[in-house]
């Protein structure tokens, strides 16, 4: 009785770290399926409505997957909001299609379930190639990385976890001597002026050249988060872009920033070293990429540098309920709406309302909306029609080394 006490969470009745702790050296990969399964945005709900009703959610999502899974399927209270589900494989299914058939069933139910009016969404990564894994803890940390990319696409959704083939994949001691030997450079890829070209900034997107391909932050940055190396790369993100700037006397261009970034005093210190001229000519880019867990600090700290001269954006907007954190409590001039959204209009209504209402709710509190994803001249036309001024994709450009961009979109034309 005491040793299942220990495997039991308090809080929710399913199983703790130390059930899969036991476990791990005993599980047959071949017969499960590894999902990580994670509330969207539950930081926000515990700020906003306290931690009891957190923990009530808690517990109403734990029992929610045990009714709709079976008593063979394991379910472990992975992290504070994350839940490790093993699904018990009893038939041949090679593609993954009833596993994925679940992960679907479990994210309609959490999206059905509210609580006290609270609208719940969750965020997956299926492992659907857990027998090729050493062991459980590989499969598990598979899954993982897989559940952060669904939270970096926008939530709300399910991301299946693909063994990437040799040239893209990179390790750590690799991308250690890539940072610390500045082998980075940046692409750019323009925000026009949709009616008649003309360039708002240039945004940098950091490149590493790795068995001759450039990579994109995508292929690598989970690796470094928290490391003293992540901070290295921003470092030198910032540098690069600062002699481009010294080179090229009337471009703007903006630099894709985390709340991690603004919550680093060294990196704060060396924005505010950044000569006044050169400022005038640089966005900040707010990114929705990580939980945070010092909003004053993070809102203190951007509102200093925009205080210093920096023009401020606001990325990803749409894709979450902390934007509205981020509209009340910054200073930014301008307001990127979310690619999930801008992709959708041409065919979803619902979509179509949403962006149309949020350009009239820019324009009622004076900020500048600028559409992301602009892939198709359908919706470019609807971008005209519901009058947005400005937008980036690859209907008019993709990321290309600076002066390749700069043949294509002069500087000369920038407004």
């Amino acid at each position: 009785m005491l040793k299942q006490r220990a495997y039991i969470d308090t809080l929710t009745g399913i199983y703790n770290r130390n059930y899969l702790e036991d476990i791990r050296d005993v599980i047959d990969l071949n017969k499960y399926t590894v999902m990580m399964l994670d509330i969207d945005f539950f930081k926000n709900i515990n700020d906003t409505y306290g931690h009891q009703v957190g923990d009530e959610i808690l517990k109403e999502i734990a029992r929610l997957l045990k009714e709709n899974l079976r008593e063979d399927d394991i379910i472990i209270r992975y992290g504070g909001e994350e839940f490790l589900i093993l699904l018990k494989n009893y038939r041949e299914d090679p593609e993954g299609k009833w596993s994925l058939q679940v992960a679907q069933k479990l994210l309609q139910k959490i999206r059905e379930y509210k609580y006290k009016g609270i609208n719940l969404t969750a965020s997956i990564g299926l492992n659907l190639e857990t027998h090729r894994a050493r062991n459980l803890m590989e499969a598990i940390k598979q899954a993982d990385i897989t559940l952060y990319k669904a939270k970096r696409a926008g939530r709300n959704r399910i991301e299946i976890y693909k063994e990437t083939k040799a040239p893209r994949e990179i390790s750590l001691p690799e991308l250690k001597d890539i940072i610390e030997t500045n082998q980075i450079s940046c692409f750019y890829q323009p925000v026009l002026n949709i009616k008649d070209g003309s360039v708002l900034y240039y945004e940098a997107l950091a490149r590493i050249q790795y068995r001759n391909e450039y990579l994109s932050p995508a292929s690598y940055i989970d690796i470094i988060k928290g490391t003293f190396l992540y901070f290295k790369f921003t470092k030198i993100i910032i540098e690069y872009n600062l002699n481009v700037l010294r080179q090229n006397k009337d471009m703007v261009i903006s630099l894709n920033m985390s709340p991690s970034d603004f919550l680093n005093e060294d990196i704060i210190k060396i924005l505010k070293s950044v000569e006044k001229e050169i400022v005038k000519r640089i966005k900040l880019e707010v990114l929705e990429t990580e939980d945070v867990h010092n909003y004053n600090t993070l809102r203190e700290n951007i509102n200093r540098l925009k205080e210093f001269g920096y023009d401020i954006v606001l990325d990803d907007f749409g894709a979450g309920y902390v934007d509205f954190y981020y509209l009340t409590e910054i200073e930014a001039k301008f307001i990127k709406i979310d690619g999930s959204v801008i992709k959708k209009i041409p065919y979803n209504q619902q979509y179509y309302k949403l962006l149309k209402h949020l350009v009239q709710f820019c324009k009622d509190i004076n900020k500048i909306p600028i559409a992301e994803f602009v892939e198709s001249k359908d919706i470019y036309d609807i971008l005209l029609e519901l009058g947005v001024e400005y937008g980036q994709g690859y209907y008019f450009s993709k990321p290309m080394p600076l002066e390749q961009i700069k043949k294509k979109f002069p500087i000369e034309k920038q407004l």
